[in-house]
């Protein structure tokens, strides 16, 4: 009997112990962050654009996304006619800064379309069913219900932590390395998300 108190004392003790040493699974380990931003040139004037901006027939844009960790990043282009992977970057340097068409050119608003919508999502690890849908379903009402459900999954409560600034040490890829767009990267606003972040830009477009 006496073996038997000291067994259920033993395992009493070990259960506090296991309590008082658990860490909640949700942490700041989950949190991923980036430094995501759209340089517009309307007329040769150039500024960062608000996610509901109002864009005319040939003004330029230009995507940058600095990712904190190593990530891979899913540029996506919409209209409500057409969904269009413009890239997938396995970004392998951590704190790399990819720059969308590049630092020398831009993606041009033709006014065909009366909205014009980019969503870019930063993961460490591969989300397979976004390159999958758009590649055998090219269905915009789909790719929405999958936004949708992105952003979901992403929310968190945002916290000081989460939104304190980071380096951008690092390079710019596939391009010469400039002070210009250095500045630019310093001046992108930090979005953070739980296991991934999903940034949505929704430009009406005046002809």
């Amino acid at each position: 009997m006496k073996f038997a108190k000291l067994s259920l004392l033993v395992f009493c003790m070990s259960i506090c112990t296991i309590f008082l040493n658990f860490q909640p699974v949700h942490s700041s380990e989950n949190i991923v962050r980036a430094k995501i931003g759209i340089l517009v040139d309307s007329n040769n004037s150039v500024k960062m654009a608000r996610a509901s901006d109002r864009l005319r027939s040939g003004d330029l844009v230009r995507i940058y996304v600095h990712t904190e960790k190593a990530s891979y990043i899913y540029v996506i282009y919409s209209d409500k006619k057409e969904v269009t992977l413009l890239n997938v970057v396995e970004q392998k340097m951590r704190g790399a800064t990819l720059v969308l068409p590049s630092v020398s050119e831009y993606y041009e608003i033709d006014g065909s379309s009366s909205l014009e919508m980019f969503t870019i999502i930063c993961s460490p690890v591969v989300l397979e069913e976004i390159p999958l849908l758009i590649d055998t379903d090219n269905s915009y009402k789909k790719w929405i219900a999958l936004e949708k459900s992105l952003k979901g999954k992403s929310k968190i409560a945002l916290t000081k932590k989460s939104e304190t600034p980071f380096s951008i040490a690092g390079n710019v890829r596939s391009v010469t390395k400039s002070k210009g767009n250095e500045a630019i990267v310093q001046k992108l606003k930090i979005y953070s998300g739980n296991n991934f972040i999903v940034k949505k830009y929704e430009f009406k477009v005046k002809k």
